[in-house]
């Protein structure tokens, strides 16, 4: 269903850049072209998600120490709380549920291969747009991670000295030589190239797959769209094939949810957190900033709008079209299954992103995000 030029690049990232710095528990099979994970490929993963979880406590521990005697101090501590507590979640539910990850991520590729083979004879992986749109974000997604993490080991070897939230601020000066500064700076660089690759690998499975399943839901699926050429075989519209391919989107996104569910509330908090609790800074304090601190906090900042922002969006708009899909087999000729498929259609909801009806994702859920962006952003900048 990918483009050549994707598997080639993707099977680079994983198995010699994303993969052996522990950044994913899991390789890529190049002939199979599904991913795979064992004993080895998680230890190292799982390492790194303990002293990040770990460093969270320490950062825990010493916002309440400075909650009420310095509240620069503070700030920092908070900004580099929210960061690291994104991070944890997610190499945490990646590291921890590496099997099902695998396994949820090699079903989509599955289903959209034999989708492709049965309904789309003539489709044209390397000449299509969409792939072509897929490895350009791919692309964007890779280097802006790889640039967010030089960027946060130069800011810990200029200003750890200065900043709470590093080791090296608690070191003593007798105590502060060069073995001791080298080790922290290999060390923490490590865990900041990482985080970011992991953040970036992450990025790109979600947009790789959910571009496509998107299409399928908001196009292939709707019986009815006026002046639109559909890229599948008619065969696609007919009773039997209608209900097995809308069965095996609601199975996907079940195994789905059963991985990444129950993160999407304490994700989506955390970054209304940090968007929020960065931007007041920035807008109250940004001038006194080093240019090299103002251009990485700006960079979290857009990271959570565009990223989470697109989640929601992306989520949101998979909501609609299946509702419409759902609504246009009214209008569709089904003959011998009408009867059959006015059943199906009763029985049949949206596809939703939601945990057990905890937290959902609809079609204003992203202008409710940015509306609380706002709201809490005029109120930090009026605290702080």
């Amino acid at each position: 269903m990918f483009s050549d030029k994707f598997y080639k690049i993707f099977h680079i990232w994983t198995n010699y850049v994303a993969c052996p710095i522990g950044a994913v528990p899991f390789k890529f099979d190049k002939e199979k072209r599904l991913l795979y994970t064992n004993s080895s490929t998680q230890r190292k993963p799982l390492r790194i998600w303990g002293i990040l979880a770990t460093n969270n406590i320490l950062l825990m521990g010493s916002l309440l120490y400075y909650k009420h005697r310095d509240l620069t101090y503070f700030n920092q501590l908070y900004t580099g709380w929210v960061i690291n507590s994104i991070c944890v979640i997610f190499m945490g539910s990646v590291a921890l549920q590496a099997k099902f990850v695998c396994y949820s991520y090699n079903s989509m590729v599955i289903f959209l291969n034999r989708y492709k083979e049965s309904f789309m004879p003539d489709y044209n992986s390397n000449e299509c747009r969409l792939n072509c749109a897929i490895d350009f974000h791919c692309s964007l997604i890779r280097w802006g991670s790889i640039v967010m993490a030089l960027m946060e080991t130069v800011y810990y070897a200029m200003f750890a000295r200065t900043t709470p939230f590093y080791l090296n601020y608690y070191i003593p000066e007798e105590y502060y030589i060069a073995p001791i500064v080298i080790w922290t700076v290999v060390f923490h660089g490590s865990i900041f190239f990482t985080t970011a690759i992991n953040l970036g690998s992450a990025a790109v499975f979600s947009v790789s797959v959910s571009l496509h399943l998107s299409h399928i839901i908001s196009k292939d699926i709707h019986c009815v769209l006026r002046n639109h050429t559909y890229r599948t075989a008619d065969s696609l519209r007919t009773g039997t094939n209608m209900r097995i391919t809308y069965r095996s989107l609601q199975l996907l996104l079940i195994n789905f949810l059963e991985t990444a569910g129950r993160t999407l509330y304490p994700l989506n908090w955390l970054m209304l957190k940090m968007v929020t609790f960065l931007g007041g800074i920035l807008i109250k304090h940004g001038h006194k900033m080093e240019p090299l601190v103002f251009y990485i906090m700006s960079g979290w900042v857009l990271f959570g709008l565009v990223m989470w922002g697109g989640c929601l969006e992306m989520n949101g708009r998979q909501f609609l079209y299946s509702k419409r899909a759902i609504d246009s087999w009214k209008y569709h000729e089904w003959g011998k299954d009408r009867k059959v498929m006015s059943k199906f259609r009763k029985s049949c909801k949206p596809l939703k992103m939601a945990y057990h009806n905890f937290f959902s994702i609809k079609r204003l859920s992203v202008l409710k995000f940015f509306k609380s962006v706002a709201k809490n952003m005029f109120k930090a900048i009026v605290a702080l």
